[in-house]
């Protein structure tokens, strides 16, 4: 029989961790097909694989030629363990700050990065060819997220708890044709896993 302790255990999983890094830090990559190889040469292999990537064939383990025959605009990027290592001990120091969300002041921003890079995970695995955006004005109106594809723009704004928002009038003056949804706790489930 098993004591009970009061370890406790967070096991995550980075998709993608070195190739998000990349694009993490050279905004020229963002949304671009990345992967990132120990060496760029043809003989190298993937041990790293973007979303876009991933969508257009390339797998972890794949050579870096064969993933250049599918994606001839493929970024390949020397590894730089040294960088990984970095967000890595920057994650793990916010882990170790964990606080209860309802507490935390910054709830709201943590509730929308999660809502928002799960959508965007949701997107890559469907197969869904949408570009993301932000939207602000120069006044401070705002937008969390937009999505542009198959000719139709829509908005979404994410918020903690069950608020509901509306859209913003220069939003609604400007973008008449678009569509605007409110995400929450009661219909984000919908929104990333739909």
């Amino acid at each position: 029989m098993f004591a009970p302790q009061d370890d406790r255990y967070l096991f995550l999983d980075m998709n993608s961790f070195f190739a998000r890094c990349e694009q993490q830090v050279n905004p020229a990559l963002h949304n671009k097909p990345v992967v990132v190889a120990p060496y760029t040469g043809t003989t190298g292999c993937c041990i790293a694989v973007s979303y876009e990537a991933k969508t257009l064939g390339v797998k972890t383990g794949m050579g870096v030629g064969e993933a250049r025959a599918l994606i001839p605009n493929l970024t390949v990027v020397e590894s730089r363990p040294e960088l990984y290592r970095h967000v890595h001990h920057q994650l793990v120091a916010i882990i170790n700050d964990f606080t209860s969300p309802e507490i935390r002041p910054d709830k709201g921003a943590l509730w929308e990065n999660f809502v928002i890079s799960e959508r965007i995970k949701r997107n890559s695995y469907k197969r869904n060819h949408v570009t993301p955006f932000f939207w602000r004005t120069y006044t401070g109106a705002e937008l969390d997220y937009l999505e542009q594809g198959d000719g139709k723009l829509s908005g979404f704004e994410v918020k903690w708890g069950n608020k509901v928002a509306k859209a913003p009038q220069s939003w609604m003056e400007n973008y008449s044709e678009a569509e605007f949804q409110f995400i929450n706790m009661e219909n984000y489930l919908e929104f990333v896993a739909e």
